[in-house]
């Protein structure tokens, strides 16, 4: 509903906010959608379909708790891509062996995969 933005002015302004601060880390999976500002697209429509105010507050929320999420892991992802960058390992070694030049995106990919295999075998 169209009047629900107005509710929550600030709400809406923080998360978008977000979301972009995250697209503009160019992590490559962070978030999850490929083109700039298709997940800000995508949150705008999961607000504009609720039904009621308390599901508008409701969606809100959750989304401000995935961004949250999205930016500890972009967290994550930069500090562990750092510590392989900085303190060479058998696996850092392995990866720049078998990429191509721009090997630092391998590397950066290479740690999103690491927490999220982690993270789903913590959270299932």
């Amino acid at each position: 509903m169209e009047q629900f933005p107005a509710l929550n002015l600030e709400g809406e302004v923080e998360l978008f906010g977000r979301i972009s601060l995250l697209e503009n880390r160019m992590i490559d999976g962070l978030p999850p959608q490929l083109s700039q500002g298709e997940y800000e697209n995508l949150v705008k429509n999961f607000l504009r379909e609720s039904i009621s105010l308390s599901d508008y507050a409701r969606t809100l929320k959750r989304e401000l708790f995935e961004i949250l999420v999205l930016e500890l892991k972009g967290d994550l992802v930069e500090k562990l891509s750092y510590l392989l960058i900085n303190e060479p390992t058998e696996r850092y070694l392995e990866i720049m062996g078998h990429n191509p030049p721009y090997k630092e995106k391998y590397i950066t990919k290479e740690c999103l995969e690491f927490v999220d295999d982690f993270l789903s075998r913590l959270l299932f």
